[in-house]
């Protein structure tokens, strides 16, 4: 295989991108957040690699038993590929059996993000539509809206010198609470003007009006159901291999293939928050950066799996 002989360079557009210096994309995964997934797949390499030799020392080795998949934003690829770089290193890469000519490839998966199932997304769901602008419509929602969003909002548009919606996720609270929480977990000062107990607050409104979606009758069910399917599919297919089965409600499709091990990179707010609420442990807390849900499938000693 040729080795590559030219190297490109991505290079915003001066004075064309959302961020007014530097040369990072709007979202994108930062060192610090990169370190963070790599420490997580040690964590993982420490358990099912060398305490309990669940998966071999190399994915080389059976790269078979691997699948990694995440949602099509590039910072979620980065999070997921970080996390396999610590949970196998390069260096394990020469563990191999047998040995690769060229670079080794590890396939990662996405889907278009109207397909996707990892995400909150009505394009797939258009139930999850209706849903919304019910809960948009409940009284306590339109309290909260009114009290506590409305004028925490006027506060960051003075704040900031541009416009702040109470609602909409791309322009509204929840896109300042994302720059204004990477400030403070770099370390850096809170733009000037945000005081503790402002920055405080939008957590709070952020958190609760988020909570208000996750625990209102059916929106889980919209927003991370087909999602959880998947990941029940994923199982079925290693209990077939060990327990096979005629009861079609215990049979995984025919083309899901058995595996030892499933990755998935994906955002807060889909599918980790949704995915414990569905679980039952959504305390009304938003998930922190570097999150880590690990859903293990165990053979008990009788025989039979749960």
């Amino acid at each position: 295989t040729a080795s590559p002989t030219r190297l490109y360079r991505k290079v915003f557009q001066p004075g064309a991108e959302v961020l007014p210096n530097g040369n990072c994309g709007l979202g994108q995964l930062t060192t610090v957040g990169y370190n963070q997934h790599i420490k997580n797949g040690q964590y993982l390499r420490d358990y099912y690699v060398d305490k309990v030799g669940l998966i071999p020392p190399t994915w080389l080795d059976d790269p078979s038993q691997f699948h990694l998949r995440s949602d099509n934003a590039l910072r979620t690829e980065e999070s997921g590929q970080a996390l396999f770089s610590g949970l196998y290193p390069e260096a394990t890469d020469r563990l191999a059996a047998k040995t690769t000519s060229g670079i080794p490839v590890v396939p990662f998966y996405v889907e278009d993000e109207d397909t996707d199932t990892m995400t909150y997304n009505p394009t797939r769901c258009p139930g999850i539509n209706n849903l919304t602008a019910k809960i948009a419509a409940d009284p306590k929602y339109v309290e909260h809206i009114a009290k506590i969003t409305t004028p925490l909002a006027k506060e960051l548009t003075n704040v900031f010198g541009l416009p702040v919606p109470p609602t909409g996720w791309t322009s509204g609270i929840a896109t300042k609470l994302d720059c204004l929480m990477t400030h403070r977990c770099h370390n850096f000062s809170l733009p000037a003007g945000v005081t503790p107990d402002l920055f405080a607050a939008v957590i709070e409104d952020d958190t609760w009006t988020y909570g208000f979606q996750l625990n209102y009758t059916g929106f889980v069910k919209l927003a991370v159901g087909t999602f959880m399917g998947e990941l029940l599919d994923n199982m079925k297919a290693m209990i077939a291999t060990q327990q096979p089965t005629s009861d079609v409600s215990r049979a995984p499709p025919p083309a899901r293939k058995a595996r030892k091990f499933w990755v998935y990179a994906g955002h807060d707010d889909g599918p980790v928050m949704p995915m414990m609420a569905a679980l039952g442990a959504y305390h009304g807390v938003w998930s922190p950066y570097a999150t880590l849900i690990a859903l293990e499938l165990y053979n008990s000693s009788s025989g039979s799996l749960s």
